[in-house]
């Protein structure tokens, strides 16, 4: 998994955490540059994207796992890297609620509150 970060200059006033749509088979982070740079300009905010791996060449639930990383990350590190509150965010309501429902289900109960389509 990698990520793509868009940091703003000056005031940061939240993370949003993008987690592209696409089925999990689908689509690479970078197709969605121009709109994140525009949610980091219009909202003040980090951006972080996640490139999780893609199926069938991942087979599940590599996506989920890479996405759960990666989320994990932002709410232990945003607001000492940030200096900033956690809010979680996805484009894809049915990809929020496959995040939720799967960091759920491995016991990371603490963190999928955190995820808003």
């Amino acid at each position: 998994m990698s990520v793509r970060a868009f940091i703003p200059e000056g005031q940061i006033n939240g993370v949003y955490l993008h987690i592209h749509g696409g089925g999990w088979v689908l689509g690479r982070a970078h197709h969605k540059d121009p709109e994140l740079e525009t949610i980091m300009n219009k909202c003040e905010a980090a951006v972080i994207s996640v490139d999780y791996r893609l199926a069938p060449e991942s087979p599940y639930p590599a996506a989920q796992d890479d996405c759960e990383a990666a989320a994990v990350w932002v709410v232990e590190n945003a607001p000492k890297e940030f200096g900033t509150k956690i809010s979680l965010s996805v484009v894809s309501r049915r990809v929020a609620l496959g995040c939720r429902n799967y960091v759920a289900d491995e016991g990371q109960t603490w963190i999928h509150g955190f995820f808003r389509g």
